[in-house]
């Protein structure tokens, strides 16, 4: 899971930023929360242009550092701070906690694609060193310290480099185990946002499959109507033809077949999207959703928070929806507020101790979680 994230001179943070995912409390309730004492599901709330989306991006640069997955470049445009100096660097620090190791990975980057430095550690041992104005990095792997080490393009990742021209997959002791744990949690990991544009980050490479026709490849029909069905959407569903002459879903009605496409109000399109994304949950180990319930009713996010409280991956959603920031949901420290002071959870953003019993809304919105 992912444990803390920091980032420095990035978009909107000026300064480091630090999300503290490991800085949970000993409430009783909502366990499914949080695991090994890190939150494996959160919320996070804050004002238009505080820096929500900006996080979400933050935290995927790491994907397209380490894998082949496409991303949405644009999205990282004006990649550093514009109030700071033009040569100053952007500073991304990861903890993850994988297989109960301790994996921290530190990179400076000038723009979304060129590093300056990384640095990987294992269980507090510094593994890889790399400075780009030297033409070769540091591994301290005994099995691989006398394979070529010379790396000039600073568009590579020196973490890519040795998942692809090594053989560490094939390696059984603890450093090389926490490596490949470390590539295959950021390989799962997936960030989705403009539901409606269906742009996203991670996991897969298809950028322009068809939602219904993967739903109707993977023999999942009958469970997307259930799924449905589970938010109070009843219809019946079968298989159709567009007007391209591709297989797609349809709605059935005594007298016509429509397709769900053309009936679909923005809620239900936004629920197909996350349906499409769901057939693969059990795969995913950190799934973020930029604004999740954009088009949805509050007790239709409720159903949609619990939906995720019950899957086992580690979930950040982003919302303005206060009417799901509720104690019966999840917890304190699992809702987190962004602002110019940066982000905390609301167990930590007020003198007052939070118990059970109290109104995490309308404390929200009352200004009691500003600290």
């Amino acid at each position: 899971m992912l444990k803390k994230f920091s980032v420095t001179n990035f978009k909107n943070f000026q300064d480091k930023i630090t999300f503290d995912l490991g800085d949970t409390r000993n409430y009783k309730f909502n366990s499914k929360c949080v695991k090994d004492g890190i939150v494996n599901k959160a919320i996070i709330y804050g004002k238009n242009a505080s820096g929500k989306s900006n996080l979400l991006f933050a935290i995927f640069d790491i994907v397209s550092g380490f894998t082949d997955y496409q991303d949405n470049v644009f999205k990282y445009n004006y990649y550093k701070n514009l109030y700071n100096d033009i040569d100053s660097k952007a500073t991304l620090e990861y903890e993850f906690l994988l297989n109960n190791q301790s994996v921290v990975y530190i990179c400076e980057k000038s723009d979304h694609y060129t590093f300056v430095s990384e640095q990987l550690f294992i269980n507090n041992q510094l593994i890889i060193d790399r400075d780009s104005t030297q033409p070769t990095f540091t591994i301290k792997i005994p099995e691989l310290e006398n394979f070529d080490n010379t790396l000039t393009n600073h568009n590579f990742s020196a973490i890519k480099y040795v998942y692809k021209n090594t053989k560490i997959k094939e390696l059984e002791n603890e450093i090389a185990k926490s490596f490949i744990a470390l590539m295959n949690f950021v390989e799962k990991m997936l960030f989705f946002y403009s539901l409606h544009n269906r742009q996203f980050v991670g996991f897969s490479l298809l950028t322009h499959e068809s939602i219904y026709n993967k739903i109707i490849e993977s023999n999942k029909l009958e469970e997307f109507e259930k799924f449905l069905r589970h938010f109070d959407l009843d219809y019946s569903l079968v298989v159709s033809t567009d007007a391209q002459g591709q297989p797609t879903v349809a709605i059935k009605f005594p007298n016509q077949i429509v397709e769900f496409n053309q009936l679909a109000s923005s809620g239900m399109l936004a629920l197909a999207l996350f349906y499409y994304w769901f057939i693969n949950i059990a795969e995913v180990r950190l799934l973020v959703i930029d604004e999740f319930d954009a088009f949805y009713h509050n007790k239709l996010s409720e159903k949609f928070v619990k939906l995720l409280i019950e899957s086992d991956c580690q979930v950040i959603l982003t919302t303005h929806n206060t009417s799901v920031m509720t104690n019966e949901l999840m917890r304190p420290d699992c809702y987190f507020r962004i602002n110019d002071h940066g982000i905390t959870s609301l167990a930590n953003a007020t003198d007052i101790e939070i118990r059970e019993a109290h109104n995490l809304e309308k404390i929200y919105r009352s200004g009691g979680f500003e600290r």
